[in-house]
């Protein structure tokens, strides 16, 4: 007995030197509320982190911003053969003369007439610039037996400039007015071609006369464009100018069909009407020069 009481009281004394150390070293020691907690913030975060969506742009802002900025530049350049009917009287002193040449005359003689544009708008405020010539020539036969030969020859070319505002602005149409100068520069010469004279005597008396002629109009206008469908397109084109400050008057009328292509080039035809009435000095050195070209137009845009 004594010694089951001594091996007893040693397995005592182990069992509670074990207890002891293991509830030092916490083996056994349940998890405190501070752990808890810590546990569940940490469970937390991490569905926080995956159930969190990914991070989207705002569109709003970015449509804002994109609204706010100003309307792009872009424009056309467009070559035109302009197949031009001209109508010209003019007259020095007390002499007048009048000419006029037709499209097929300017074709079968290759004296045809052109003009090419370039404009430019951002949809609210714009540009354009146009260039026009033409040639004329003719021969009579003048003198008191008609037998001299009278050849006069015209160059006129003719410039435009001008900016434009737009006041209508719709999905399927456009109207811009427009304010700007036309200027003009004639050449005209009048030369005697070689001749018999009287008693078959052989003449040859070469230039009569030669005059230049260069002056600027103020205009204003309007311009129109309606869309008729993703190809096709009509614009229209109407000023006014001169008032005194160049030639007495001018006017400019235009009607043009555009069929698209491709997104770069555009197929364009139509008319115009320009005319203009100048007249300066007085008596025998006055001057007066009143032309209208009119035909068809055809060419090809190019825009950029």
């Amino acid at each position: 007995m004594p010694q089951y009481n001594r091996f007893h009281s040693n397995w005592k004394t182990v069992l509670i030197g074990l207890s002891v150390f293991l509830s030092t070293t916490g083996a056994w020691a349940e998890p405190t509320a501070s752990a808890l907690d810590t546990g569940a913030v940490a469970q937390t975060t991490e569905a926080a982190q995956v159930d969190e969506p990914p991070a989207v742009e705002d569109d709003a802002t970015d449509s804002d911003e994109a609204s706010s900025e100003p309307n792009k530049w872009h424009g056309e350049f467009t070559p035109v053969v302009w197949l031009a009917n001209t109508t010209t009287n003019f007259s020095v002193g007390d002499r007048s003369r009048a000419l006029q040449l037709n499209a097929a005359d300017a074709l079968g003689n290759f004296q045809a007439g052109g003009t090419a544009r370039i404009e430019a708008t951002n949809d609210k405020w714009g540009a354009f610039a146009d260039l026009f010539f033409i040639n004329l020539e003719d021969t009579v036969q003048v003198g008191p037996r008609g037998n001299v030969p009278l050849s006069i020859g015209v160059d006129n070319t003719v410039w435009q400039v001008a900016g434009t505002y737009r006041v209508v602005n719709k999905e399927k149409f456009d109207l811009d007015v427009l304010a700007g100068a036309r200027g003009y520069s004639i050449d005209l010469d009048v030369n005697v071609d070689p001749f018999v004279g009287p008693a078959g005597v052989y003449r040859a008396p070469g230039k009569l006369a030669s005059a230049g002629l260069s002056f600027v109009d103020p205009i204003i206008g309007a311009k129109a464009k309606w869309q008729l469908s993703d190809k096709w397109d009509v614009d229209t084109y109407a000023d006014i100018g001169g008032f005194g400050a160049g030639s007495d008057f001018t006017y400019r009328l235009g009607l043009n069909f555009g069929y698209a292509a491709n997104k770069t080039v555009t197929l364009r035809a139509g008319y115009i009407l320009m005319d203009f009435d100048y007249s300066q000095g007085s008596g025998i050195d006055k001057i007066d020069y009143d032309t209208t070209m009119y035909g068809p137009v055809l060419g090809v845009g190019f825009k950029f």
